[in-house]
């Protein structure tokens, strides 16, 4: 029978054992499970939400900002310049011996005939950024200009974030590497923590890769030029509908000599046949 008037009296001593008892397991507790602990906290706190998912790789996108206190900016500067030209042959010649003077690269290069058969030359270009603006004054004379386009996207703030980003991953890596070290590290603990490693070891790829494609793109810039050669007085005038009246003509006549030719084609069968056959009749009667 429990003594009742003893467990009054002793009922501080009970207590204590007990925390005493909850202490000592929880210290067991954190001895199996430290590393475990640790591994999870530190990961949690580098991969912020900003850290990428496998499936946005190549396509990490940064919320940096303007950054206007970073002196070194990256700027990625592009043109567009549209001209026409009186002188097709001397304005395309002109074109290319510029871009053979400034090193240009071309990345494509197209020349057609628009409806009213007037010739285009489509350019699509990288060019040295220090070299745009001369390029651009250089070019600008050699036609008239109707669509010039000069824009800029400054990109330090994403250059920046990128670069912070991977210095925090790769000092987050070191971390790791001295956990692997540890004497008491289990086999799934090192699995784990080398499985973080390769995550930040991936990003950190990534994010190189994209601030390399940022400075290429600020290194070159990109210059689209259009020259068309100018419409012929026919093709700008419609004077009392001069013009569209000329057009029809030509359209009509077209069509008329197109007839004309399917119906001698059509025709040229039976004349042959008629005249073999009239041939034929004489030879017999002969």
């Amino acid at each position: 029978m429990v003594n009742i008037n003893h467990f009054k009296k002793s009922w501080k001593n009970y207590l204590i054992g007990l925390l005493l008892i909850l202490f000592i397991g929880n210290i067991f507790l954190s001895s199996n499970f430290g590393i475990s602990q640790m591994m999870s906290q530190s990961f949690d706190n580098s991969i912020s939400s900003k850290m990428i998912s496998s499936s946005e790789r190549g396509m990490i996108v940064s919320d940096a900002g303007f950054a206007p206190n970073i002196q070194e900016r990256k700027v990625i500067k592009n043109a567009n310049l549209n001209l026409e030209t009186n002188d097709y042959d001397k304005s395309y010649n002109q074109i290319k011996n510029s871009i053979n003077t400034y090193n240009v690269i071309i990345l494509s290069e197209s020349e057609y005939k628009d409806n009213n058969l007037d010739r285009n030359l489509n350019l699509n270009l990288k060019i040295d950024s220090t070299k745009l603006d001369s390029i651009l004054s250089e070019i600008k004379m050699y036609g008239e200009i109707t669509n010039l386009n000069i824009y800029s996207d400054d990109v330090t703030g994403t250059y920046s974030d990128y670069t912070n980003r991977s210095i925090r991953y790769q000092t987050q890596i070191e971390k790791y590497y001295l956990m692997l070290n540890r004497i008491n590290i289990t086999i799934q603990e090192e699995i784990d923590v080398q499985q973080r490693i390769d995550q930040l070891e991936d990003q950190i790829f990534y994010l190189e890769d994209s601030k390399s494609k940022l400075q290429e793109n600020v290194d070159y810039s990109s210059l689209y030029i259009n020259l068309k050669e100018k419409p012929s007085f026919i093709d700008e005038s419609n004077f009392l509908g001069l013009k569209d009246g000329i057009m029809q003509f030509l359209r009509s006549l077209d069509s008329g000599i197109q007839f004309i030719l399917q119906l001698i084609g059509f025709v040229i069968p039976f004349v042959i046949i008629y005249a073999i056959y009239r041939i034929s009749r004489k030879l017999i009667k002969n």
